[in-house]
C-alpha cells in the first residue's frame, strides 16, 4: 500500500483468496485500516482515492468484481 498509494495500513483480518485461472497467481483480500491518510499515486497509477465501502463494487471493474471470492462479495454486499 505504501508503494502504490503512499499510505501505511494495519491488517485487521484476512477475508478470502482466489486462484487466477491459467496461472500460478493467488490473489488475497485483507480488511485493513490506514495508519496514514495522505494518498499519493505510485508511478504505475494514474489516480488513487478513498472510496466509501458501499461504492466499491460500482467503482471497481465489473470483470474484476465478477471474480471476487464469496467472503469478499459478502463483505461488500454485492
Amino acid at each position: 500500500m505504501q508503494e502504490e498509494a503512499g499510505i501505511t495500513v494495519k491488517v485487521d483480518k484476512f477475508l478470502d483468496e482466489r486462484f487466477v485461472e491459467n496461472s500460478d497467481t493467488i490473489i488475497k483480500w485483507y480488511l485493513c485500516h490506514p495508519n496514514t491518510h495522505e494518498l499519493r499515486a505510485g508511478d504505475d497509477l494514474a489516480e488513487v482515492k478513498y472510496v466509501p465501502r458501499s461504492d466499491v463494487p460500482r467503482v471497481c471493474d465489473p470483470a474484476a468484481v465478477s471474480r471476487w471470492p464469496p467472503k469478499v462479495v459478502e463483505y461488500f454486499g454485492v
